[in-house]
């Protein structure tokens, strides 16, 4: 979505839900939806539900994925679990590729979107470094 000029906000929780149709609700729905109207740049963090999840199959993951960062929030920054995925092309200035994907289909920056531009490439600038660390 990233790159077709739509970076999203997310969020993946665990637990019971309910299907009816085409409507879901329960608590990780809930909990999801609120921790991902909470942040505060383009990334797919998990709850704490979730990340409990994720640790008893850590074993069988990449040690770095998820990982943790202190995601940038509405209410302050916060330690989470974020998924390690840069949409961003290696060769490319990963600033330039924000905004070019905040820009796209004519969209305006207004000073309110500024921070989840600003704070957005500081998550894609660490995941780099991350990844040119491991390759090293």
């Amino acid at each position: 979505m990233f790159s077709k000029g739509l970076p999203l906000r997310g969020a993946i929780s665990f637990g019971k839900y309910i299907i009816h149709e085409n409507s879901f609700v329960g608590l990780p729905v809930i909990e999801a939806y609120k921790l991902s109207n909470k942040l505060d740049l383009s990334a797919c963090v998990l709850t704490e539900n979730a990340a409990k999840q994720i640790s008893n199959l850590k074993y069988e993951m990449r040690e770095d994925y998820p990982i943790e960062y202190l995601i940038p929030t509405k209410e302050g920054d916060e330690k989470f679990f974020a998924l390690n995925s840069n949409p961003c092309n290696p060769d490319k200035d990963i600033r330039e590729q924000v905004l070019s994907s905040f820009w796209k289909h004519n969209k305006d920056i207004p000073i309110s979107v500024k921070s989840k531009v600003d704070n957005t490439v500081q998550w894609l600038t660490y995941l780099r470094m991350k990844e040119n660390e491991n390759k090293a």
